[in-house]
């Protein structure tokens, strides 16, 4: 007997005649394949950051090395820096001479310099312009004024000193505090009659000595003598008020110029000689020791006086004799 045939079962969409659903087996296979890929590419990376890391690592170590040395060449300039200091010091408490003693050696300067004094010239002639010259060479004065009766008025020139006649000199020194004055006149008698008409006290007259003169300490000279350059004033000397002691001129030891009086160019008085006021001495005369020349007497030039001569005459000769008497 034919058994009947078993039934196949079929789905509703095989039933319907559609095919059957499959399952997406194939979309977790890709992926799987694509990840297996990737992963040999990041194997790969590794080595490469593992270089990079090394090769940071050994540039932070130079580094590190480079900023020790400098550290340790700092650390050997402060030494020597240190040393130096120590040196210095040392050589600072050896020195010889204190601070104190090293300022007074130093020239003054402008600042500490005293302040310069008003100067008044009386006389434009040649003898006051070479006056004018020695106060200048001194630098201690500041010529303000030049007095002469040649001057009708008091006016001020274009170097900015004034000119003024011999009459308003007191005006003039009353403008300016402190100021001193100077008769330079060659001729004894005009000096002396300048002097008594201004009637100033003695301490309104400066000394006028050139630097190049050689005065001793131990000599003096009186207020208003203007002493010339290469004179020589020895130990013992003294100069008169407003006497000359011309260029070259000699005054020895002990000798006495007296007021107003005028020792010419290269005239030498030895030692002990008494020239009395007003006395004129020639260019090159010689006086020797212990002699007297008397008062307004004048010695010729070249003269050689070898005894005493008597007031107011005229000495000439070698040796010198009196000529003529003057009134």
């Amino acid at each position: 007997m034919n058994r009947p045939a078993a039934r196949v079962r079929m789905s509703g969409r095989e039933a319907l005649g559609k095919p059957a659903r499959t399952e997406h087996t194939s979309v977790p296979t890709e992926q799987a394949s694509a990840l297996t890929e990737q992963a040999p590419a990041q194997t790969d990376q590794v080595p490469v950051q593992t270089e990079q890391a090394s090769a940071q690592a050994e540039q932070a170590s130079a580094q590190a090395e480079q900023a020790s040395a400098q550290a340790e060449q700092a650390s050997a300039q402060a030494e020597q820096a240190s040393a130096q200091a120590e040196q210095a010091s040392a050589q600072a408490e050896q020195a010889p001479a204190p601070r104190e003693a090293a300022a007074a050696e130093m020239p003054p300067s402008p600042k500490d310099s005293p302040p310069l004094v008003p100067l008044v010239i009386v006389g434009c002639g040649g003898h006051g312009r070479v006056v004018r010259d020695i106060a200048e060479a001194m630098g201690r004065f500041e010529l303000i004024a030049v007095a002469d009766d040649k001057f009708d008025e008091m006016k001020r020139m274009e170097d900015g000193v004034w000119q003024c006649p011999v009459g308003i000199v007191p005006r003039v020194l009353r403008m300016y505090p402190g100021s001193r004055l100077v008769v330079a006149i060659g001729g004894n008698p005009v000096r002396r009659a300048i002097v008594e008409r201004l009637a100033l006290p003695e301490a309104c007259y400066a000394r006028i000595v050139h630097p190049g003169a050689h005065v001793s300490p131990r000599a003096a000279v009186a207020p208003g003598a203007v002493v010339m350059p290469g004179a020589v004033v020895n130990a013992g000397a003294r100069i008169g008020a407003h006497a000359i002691v011309n260029s070259g001129a000699v005054a020895e030891h002990d000798a006495t110029i007296g007021a107003y009086a005028h020792l010419s160019p290269n005239a030498a008085v030895a030692g002990g000689v008494e020239v009395g006021e007003g006395a004129h001495l020639g260019i090159g005369c010689a006086v020797i020791p212990a002699v007297a020349i008397g008062e307004w007497s004048v010695l010729g030039a070249g003269a050689a006086a070898v005894c005493d001569i008597p007031p107011r005459v005229v000495a000439v000769g070698v040796p010198a004799k009196a000529r003529r008497v003057l009134e």
